[in-house]
């Protein structure tokens, strides 16, 4: 399914988005260093998902491997 936004629509996100980030800012902190402290938390996360998937995929192709070597020594060809 692909989607077309349309650039209006985009600018409305990014405004509502800039919106909540100061409402949500301590009154305390400067807002560019909690945008910054935020940005280093979801940099962390997506790292941290892309070294999950990683694990995963290996994992995957390692279980694949094994099937087949199981099905080749118990004689089964099976289609995979």
């Amino acid at each position: 399914m692909y989607f077309c936004l349309s650039e209006s629509y985009i600018n409305y996100v990014r405004v509502a988005l800039a919106v909540a980030i100061i409402k949500s800012k301590p009154k305390d902190q400067n807002l560019q260093c909690y945008v910054s402290q935020l940005r280093t938390g979801l940099d962390n996360q997506q790292q941290d998902w892309k070294e999950k998937y990683s694990l995963l995929k290996q994992e995957m192709f390692k279980l694949k491997q094994q099937n087949a070597l199981m099905q080749l020594c118990t004689g089964r060809h099976s289609a995979m």
